[in-house]
């Protein structure tokens, strides 16, 4: 499959240079929201797919905050997946952030623009509306748990720091 621009594009800005397979997802990006992170991830997936990874592929994701779910989540529809992350625990810990005083909305950095109102996220996957954090991070965990759940990954401890890791086994076509 040929590359479009848009895909070569958002390859080349995620690519660590020297290292052609290392793709880093939104670590220095602003703005820095859940939803912006969320959409990254979605592009990448999208523009990975794209450039025709056989199925027996498997994909490493390290971190299991918004991106790295939502990558994992989209990922698992077509390659083997492993997610790790150095919280271990709940995915979506926001490092162990009290989450009950934040808020969050989707499109908070877009306004005034129209439809930027919206109260929600409008994503393909992993959705959301806005709210308190500690409303709408239980809802994705429920959301990814239906994923790993549909798609028989296996979660389990490992090394001295407890980071979950978490591997899917199947092939699922996109």
């Amino acid at each position: 499959m040929t590359e479009t621009p848009e895909v070569e594009a958002v390859l080349k800005r995620m690519r660590v240079p020297s290292h052609d397979r290392l793709l880093v997802l939104g670590c220095f990006e602003r703005p820095a929201t859940l939803y912006m992170h969320q959409v990254r991830a979605l592009n990448l997936i999208y523009a990975l797919r794209e450039t025709s990874l056989p199925p027996e592929t498997t994909l490493a994701v390290v971190g299991a905050g918004g991106a790295g779910v939502t990558a994992a989540a989209a990922a698992i529809l077509g390659w083997r997946v492993s997610i790790f992350d150095r919280l271990g625990g709940n995915v979506l810990a926001f490092a162990g952030a009290d989450t009950s005083k934040r808020w969050l909305h989707p499109h908070i950095y877009e306004w005034p623009e129209d439809g930027k109102d919206r109260s929600d996220a409008g994503l393909c996957i992993m959705d959301w509306r806005e709210g308190p954090a500690s409303d709408v991070i239980p809802g994705l965990r429920r959301q990814w748990a239906r994923a790993r759940d549909r798609y028989s990954i296996e979660r389990s401890r490992f090394g001295p720091s407890s980071s979950m890791f978490t591997k899917c086994h199947c092939r699922v076509c996109s």
